[in-house]
């Protein structure tokens, strides 16, 4: 069996330039449309940039009553306009992993890279003019011929530019499938507490009967409860050994 990793071949930058690009847009602000920062979500599911959405709220008005109300109040989605409470938002860490490795991993960089090197002209070494044809992986860089003689860069592990952009990209793949699938499982959970959440709503009719039934049945004893009932302590019993017949109680002194 082949074993599973990422393609090298000429379309695998391309297939991860598309999805780093399709996760883009999963991973934008509605209200700034950029990538999240401090990403949070809102009861409806929708995500925005904390600051993005405070923002938002304090620019229609309702800032100063969700202050006064202690952000117990519900105010409108940005996107879906579904009531929301600013006090239920919940910090979206998968999101924000996303937006943050797409930040790291510079699409432009990239899409330049696809359209393959520069002319010799285009990019150069500002300190010797030289195309830079190198890659020094201890500096993070690209580097001339010149400067890979020199003695900076003698002990460094050096190699082409046209290889470390391959790794580069293979690298950003594969890290882009293991997000994808992490905000996948997060869709997938996401919907399934929404349904569980719906139905853990008690209808109100029933409240006040489920309330009833919730006393401790261990200290309930029917006996001592219940008129009527053949027993020493309750009903007729109780009366005729502590009070007597009616007629009797009738007659006492002072009735």
């Amino acid at each position: 069996m082949a074993a599973v990793g990422p393609r090298t071949g000429p379309g695998a930058g391309a297939e991860a330039l598309a999805l780093a690009v399709e996760l883009q847009g999963e991973v934008t602000c509605s209200i700034c449309l950029e990538l999240f920062r401090e990403p949070v979500s809102v009861e409806c599911g929708h995500s925005f940039c904390r600051a993005c959405i405070a923002r938002c709220w304090e620019r229609s008005g309702a800032g100063a009553t969700a202050a006064s109300h202690k952000l117990s109040c519900s105010l409108p989605c940005p996107q879906c306009r579904e009531p929301a409470r600013p006090g239920q938002l919940r910090p979206n860490r998968q999101l924000a992993a996303v937006a943050t490795l797409l930040r790291r991993f510079s699409l432009t960089a990239g899409a330049q890279g696809e359209r393959g090197p520069p002319e010799a002209g285009a990019a150069g070494c500002a300190q010797h003019r030289e195309p830079l044809k190198l890659y020094c992986q201890d500096d993070g860089r690209a580097i001339c011929v010149v400067c890979d003689r020199a003695r900076e860069h003698r002990a460094h592990a050096v190699l082409p530019l046209d290889e470390a952009v391959q790794e580069a990209k293979e690298l950003l793949e594969s890290r882009l499938q293991v997000l994808k699938k992490d905000l996948e499982d997060y869709e997938a959970f996401r919907s399934t507490e929404g349904k569980e959440s719906k139905e853990l709503l008690m209808p109100t009719p029933l409240c006040p009967l489920q309330l009833h039934l919730s006393w401790d049945r261990s200290r309930w004893q029917p006996s001592e409860r219940r008129l009527g009932r053949s027993s020493r302590l309750c009903g007729p019993s109780w009366w005729n050994r502590r009070v007597g017949s009616w007629a009797a109680w009738r007659s006492c002194p002072g009735r």
